[in-house]
């Protein structure tokens, strides 16, 4: 709370009241004493004073000035700073009747200053107590004196001593009544100061209780006060500089930020206002000696401005409070940077001219860099300082919030381990803090995106029943349905969203549940009755924000159960219900997908939709990608030129959009399909090579056009395929050789260097060249050196598993997993991708001798893409790798790769899937099924299985003679003689043949 000092007005009427008459003092030593320390209190010689005072006090108790001695040497001690003193002097007087009455009121008006005055020196923990009692002494004497001369200021002091007791009303009540009774008193203004801060004061509880509608009235009141104080503190420069920042304090209490930086830029420097009011304090001693008439007003307005002075001369630098709550303007507007700045400029300025910060200031402007930085989502320099900030102030309450932010950065960043560590540390720090509430939330938060449901489903339960009735517990529960979800408890979501949704105190989250009903339903594949609850939400809520996105759930459900045309209708009323929401576009192009969805396809009524999001959205996003969508539809249903015109219109009309790129790449596509039309190069006449050299430069400087305007683009990866291709069409009709092709890709990532990720492309565009001229070390090479440049790349679909391949062939299993680990991340809806990142996984973990892990990669691969080619040779892998733990399911898999048919030959891998089938049978004892499979290695697949032929013959050989089959050894030792002249196993088969019994007769026909 702002520590305020009471203007304690000294009155000197009990300098000179109950004196006896001159000649009767000058008989009176005690009396002549009083006389002497009244006038060292004239002079402010308050030590002085005391001594005096005390003598009289002590050696001449029978005086007649004893009364007024003892009554002034409490006065004379508070003066001098001895509050203790005073109050143990001043304390019995207001009771003791042998006292007269005027020093018994002075006694009762100094005794509750000075019991303000021993309040404020205390510990803030133990302020309030002493204040009560000084409140209760200000009471007290109201209720004894109501006509007393000092009724003002025991109003006023009534007033401050309540606002320390939180008691704002009765502290306003007493202010007020001064008010109104000394509506023309010379310190009106400290009273109306005074009442300011009261309801300022009183505002910034209620804030700080979350109360921020109660606040407004105490606000709006304290405004009214402070501005009185403004038109008319114009000889009260401290007064005036005072209300300037309690003015800040209220616009800055009721967020109106732009305006509380006004007021806090006219707070002036301590060193100014106290040159203004001790020239005030010199002029008026002057005035005192030259109208003495008026010393007793004189005194008064001096003693004011003393006090003042002691006040300023003590207390902080106003400017640098008001500086420190610009900054934190500065902060609540977004302006993160400038709240730094100016942090960092005052912390340095200190440190530079060696001026003194109190150490809340220093902690104030340290804890706004803290601050600023995580506000501004800058996460590593906020953690450095704020562990800067704790080793100095520990876990100071300031920043109670600083844990939550932090813990939410992490979150953004999707590290929710980190996140759960650093709100961990600010529940420990802070385990009664402002914030603990939503730390407790946001750590469950990040439970449940680290999948940890239990954990997560017991921190809800257990703050639940903890805070049960609070807002924060309904936002508790909601997170606990969720966690709920994705436990697959999906019943006891839906009854806890309906019962919040029933019973919620806050409308957002009665709203928020509701909505999460039928979510929870869609997440159980209850879509029909998902379909359902989001209509009925929709009808329920009007106009709120969450109807537009329910109505597109709603439509996703009746698309997913085939209800194309109900789910066209609900996107329709998005769209003219909500015809300026975010949901709008998206509920458009929702119409025009459906439209393509449905079987057959209705492509015109899906133009046109497209052609509506142009219309009624042209500066979103969407609009865009619809002409995008247009273009495809039109070139898949043979309207080349139309789709043409799309994809320009994307490139004129959104030139800097993000799907430029695209429409550039899909433009390129349709014009190669126009160069494919022109035929085989080779064979084509002067005039028509003419044509297509014309086309292929278009189409280049297209697709070099893609990595020149667009380098950011998803589309380059895929624009440098494209440049790839035609470069090997150039060299397949001979009008370039290879070298000249990996030239064009080496200059022109020389040309484009600037940006490192399309140089990188095209250096794997270079080794694509030489990838497919067979230069495969080369083409490693390249590729080696490129990612390691840069491997934050993301390489092509198409890129990635040819690195991938090329680092197997070249045994580096190791940089081939991380290759295409990569592949399977960065193209995760492809499924040509995510085919060929199984294989090239499991391949690679083969190699390493990991077989759980390549067989679980196979086995995905099996499983989820069947269709790809490649489960061929991952079936043949996979059963090579548990082939000794489970020969006869290694079988299996090697009569599907002997049986499988594939565009592209795979010889080697059908011959050693046929060996192993034989050597898995011969295992097993079945000799003649060995055989069998040996033989057919020739059989089948001939001289193209190598080796595997002729030494399948000869081993099928062994096995019939071991049999007593001499026929069909015979047989295969014939054929391996015949086939095979030249293989080492010749001879012996020819040794074997004519150890045979010979080949029975012939039968002659009849």
């Amino acid at each position: 709370m702002t520590r305020f000092t009471a203007r304690f007005t000294i009155l000197l009427a009990s300098l000179i009241m109950a004196m006896a008459p001159p000649a009767a003092m000058a008989q009176d030593t005690g009396a002549q004493l009083l006389t002497d320390a009244n006038k060292k209190i004239g002079e402010s010689d308050y030590a002085g004073a005391i001594q005096i005072l005390n003598d009289i006090v002590t050696k001449y108790p029978g005086s007649r000035a004893i009364f007024t001695a003892r009554v002034n040497l409490g006065l004379a001690q508070y003066l001098n700073g001895g509050l203790d003193e005073a109050v143990k002097v001043l304390k019995p007087i207001p009771d003791d009747t042998s006292f007269p009455d005027e020093l018994r009121e002075t006694a009762g008006i100094y005794l509750a200053q000075a019991l303000s005055g021993v309040a404020a020196g205390k510990p803030e923990a133990e302020q309030a107590k002493v204040y009560q009692e000084a409140a209760d002494a200000y009471g007290k004497f109201i209720k004894a004196y109501p006509k007393s001369t000092y009724r003002e200021d025991a109003l006023y002091g009534q007033g401050l001593a309540l606002l320390f007791t939180k008691k704002y009303d009765d502290a306003a009540l007493s202010l007020l009544t001064a008010r109104r009774e000394f509506p023309t008193s010379p310190t009106i203004l400290q009273t109306l100061y005074l009442l300011g801060n009261v309801y300022s004061q009183k505002a910034q509880d209620l804030i700080r209780q979350n109360k921020k509608a109660d606040a407004a009235a105490p606000l709006q009141e304290a405004r009214k006060v402070f501005d009185e104080i403004v038109k008319g503190a114009a000889s009260r420069p401290d007064i005036l500089n005072d209300t300037f920042y309690q003015v800040g304090e209220v616009l800055l209490n009721s967020e109106q930020y732009a305006e509380a930086v006004e007021f806090y830029r006219k707070v002036r420097p301590s060193d100014q206002i106290i040159a203004i009011l001790e020239q005030q304090v010199g002029d008026i001693r002057k005035r005192v000696q030259a109208e003495p008439a008026k010393f007793r007003e004189l005194q008064r307005q001096k003693e004011k401005i003393e006090a003042q002075l002691s006040r300023l001369k003590t207390k902080a630098n106003p400017l640098l409070d008001a500086l420190s709550k610009i900054s934190l303007c500065f902060i609540q507007v977004g302006k993160h940077e400038e709240a730094r700045t100016l942090a960092n400029h005052i912390l340095g300025w200190a440190e530079k001219t060696g001026a003194t910060l109190t150490a809340e200031q220093d902690k104030f402007l340290r804890y706004v860099r803290v601050l600023s930085l995580g506000l501004q989502g800058l996460l590593e320099p906020t953690e450095a300082e704020y562990a800067t900030f704790k080793e100095k102030f520990g876990a100071d309450a300031l920043a109670d919030n600083i844990g939550l932010i932090v813990g939410g950065l992490y979150l953004q960043g999707g590290d929710a381990e980190n996140a759960i560590r650093v709100l961990d540390q600010a529940l420990v720090d802070y385990p009664d803090g402002r914030y603990k509430d939503d730390i407790l939330l946001q750590a469950g938060t990040a439970q449940l995106r680290l999948g940890q449901y239990d954990e997560a489903i017991k921190r809800f339960t257990d703050y639940i029943s903890k805070n049960e009735g609070k807002e924060t517990a309904e936002v508790a529960k909601l997170n606990l349905g969720n966690a709920m979800i994705e436990m697959s408890r999906y019943e006891e979501a839906v009854d806890t969203f309906r019962q919040l949704a029933g019973s919620a105190k806050t409308e957002a989250v009665k709203v928020d549940a509701a909505f999460r009903v039928p979510f929870a339903l869609q997440r159980a594949q209850r879509l029909e009755d998902a379909a359902k609850e989001y209509k009925l939400f929709a009808d329920a809520h009007g106009d709120n924000p969450l109807v537009a996105n329910a109505l597109i759930q709603a439509a996703d459900c009746q698309m997913k159960l085939g209800q194309v045309e109900p789910a066209i209708a609900t996107f329709g009323e998005v769209v003219s219900r909500f015809p300026k929401s975010e949901a709008a576009p998206f509920a458009q192009q929702g119409i025009a997908f459906a439209y393509l969805n449905m079987q057959p396809s209705k492509v015109a009524e899906a133009l046109a939709a497209f052609d509506k999001i142009v219309e009624l959205f042209p500066e979103n996003p969407l609009a865009a990608r619809a002409l995008i969508f247009q273009g495809s539809a039109l070139a898949q249903n043979d309207k080349a030129d139309e789709a043409l015109a799309k994809y320009q219109t994307v490139l004129d009309k959104y030139p800097q959009s993000d799907v430029a790129g695209d429409a550039q790449l899909a433009l390129g596509r349709v014009l190669l399909g126009r160069l494919a039309q022109l035929g085989n190069y080779l064979s084509l006449t002067p005039e028509d090579k003419k044509k297509w050299d014309e086309q292929c430069a278009t189409l280049v400087a297209n697709f070099q056009g893609i990595l020149e305007k667009y380098p950011d683009s998803g589309s380059v990866p895929e624009a440098v395929n494209e440049l790839v291709k035609l470069q090997q069409k150039k060299v397949d009709f001979e009008i370039q050789n290879w070298d000249q092709a990996g030239k064009y890709f080496a200059d022109l990532a020389q040309k484009l260097a600037g940006s490192p990720n399309v140089k990188t492309l095209l250096q794997f565009g270079q080794a694509g060249v030489a990838f497919l001229a067979g230069k495969q070390a080369d083409a490693v090479k390249i590729m080696r050196a490129a990612y390691a440049e840069n491997t934050a790349v993301v390489l092509s679909a198409e890129d990635f598993d040819r690195f991938g391949l090329a680092l197997l062939e070249a045994g580096d299993a190791d940089t081939a997993i991380q290759v295409y680990g990569r592949l399977r991340d960065s193209y995760a809806d492809d499924p040509y991708a995510q085919a060929n990142a199984a294989f090239g996984l499991g391949t690679a973990y083969l190699k390493k001798g990991e077989n759980e892990q390549a067989e679980a990669q196979l086995a995905r691969l099996r499983k989820d893409y069947p269709w790809s080619e490649k489960i061929v040779v991952a079936n043949y892998n996979l059963a090579r790798s548990i082939q000794e733990k489970d020969p006869d399911k290694a079988l299996e898999f090697f009569k599907e790769v002997i049986s499988a048919r594939t565009q592209k030959p795979i010889h080697d891998v059908k011959a050693d899937a046929t060996w192993r089938a034989g050597e898995i049978h011969l295992a097993k004892g079945q000799a003649n099924e060995a055989a069998y499979y040996f033989q057919n290695i020739d059989v089948l697949i001939g001289p193209a299985a190598g080796d595997k032929a002729p030494l399948g013959l000869q081993k099928a050989a062994k096995i019939f003679e071991d049999l007593g089959n001499a026929e069909k050894a015979r047989e295969c030792y014939e054929s391996l003689v015949t086939l095979y002249p030249k293989h080492p196993a010749t001879e012996g088969a020819k040794e074997r043949l004519a150890a045979l019994p010979p080949a029975p007769a012939a039968k002659k026909k009849k």
